[in-house]
């Protein structure tokens, strides 16, 4: 959170003092999570806006029989142009999404457990851990309804929809098992087609869909 707070501060800081148009804050909610949003006008059709969303969150994916607990502590840096068709309130975005954290999974099994092409006892498994990371930059497009920097001081409501394209990777290790040491390396196999498996399921993360709404104060 502390380094979020910080690139905000300064990109905030440094984006004002850059265009010396009306501006507005607020805060937004949607899929990529809720956090302060900020947006200065550049003219009557275009827009620069940036924010720092927030996601915390907890959900249980399963994947070839395996259910991973799934940690969400995201935070989403977006860096966003919108141009305003006609100068009107319609509007079509084009930006990046800097990210600063992954997803952490983790499984332990109760009971006998396939993974990959070989079964193992939960003494032998110990537990399943993993990181899922996401590639730093992430390019958006999308559209949008409403005007973020209106002409006089106000409240303005803005509606975003589009799509957040991004790649990631998933590792899977075992921790605490008691797996022989002639079975370590089969071991290390399987886990990486549960890996392979659990980065398929997880597919749409690819081509996010991003929804939005924005409540925002102009000055």
């Amino acid at each position: 959170m502390g380094k979020a707070s910080a690139v905000s501060f300064f990109l905030f800081a440094g984006v004002s003092s850059v265009f010396g148009g009306g501006f507005s804050l607020g805060s937004s909610l949607g899929t990529t999570g809720l956090g302060p949003q900020a947006a200065f006008s550049m003219s009557r059709f275009f827009t620069f806006r940036t924010a720092v969303e927030f996601m915390p969150l907890d959900v249980t994916v399963a994947s070839e029989g395996l259910r991973y607990d799934m940690e969400l502590d995201q935070v989403w840096l977006p860096i966003l142009l919108d141009y305003s068709v006609g100068g009107s309130v319609f509007r079509t975005t084009a930006g990046l999404f800097l990210n600063l954290d992954g997803i952490n999974a983790s499984y332990s099994p109760e009971s006998n457990v396939q993974v990959g092409q070989n079964t193992y006892t939960p003494q032998q498994l110990g537990t399943i851990e993993g990181d899922i990371n996401f590639s730093p930059i992430s390019p958006y497009l999308g559209i949008g309804l409403g005007v973020p920097v209106s002409g006089s001081p106000g409240l303005s409501v803005c509606l975003d929809g589009g799509v957040l394209f991004s790649s990631f990777s998933c590792n899977l290790r075992n921790l605490g098992g008691e797996i022989p040491v002639g079975l370590v390396e089969v071991l290390e196999e399987n886990l990486q087609m549960a890996a392979d498996s659990l980065e398929s399921k997880l597919g749409l993360l690819k081509t996010y869909p991003r929804l939005s709404v924005c409540l925002l104060y102009s000055f």
